[in-house]
């Protein structure tokens, strides 16, 4: 995800938000729908570590 760079608000959004996917079954359900045809792998890797989220 890009974004500009000073804008706190929108980082700490998006942040909120794949806490949200990451918590839960989310993340492998839009993983199998949305990628897993692309790179011929039925099951997703694992979590992606959200480590520019840290104080959002």
């Amino acid at each position: 995800m890009a974004m500009r760079p000073g804008t706190p608000t929108l980082k700490g959004e998006v942040c909120s938000a794949l806490r949200t996917i990451l918590d839960g079954r989310i993340w492998e359900d839009l993983y199998k729908e949305n990628l897993s045809g692309l790179v011929g792998d039925k099951n997703p890797p694992g979590r992606p570590d959200l480590t520019e989220c840290k104080g959002y």
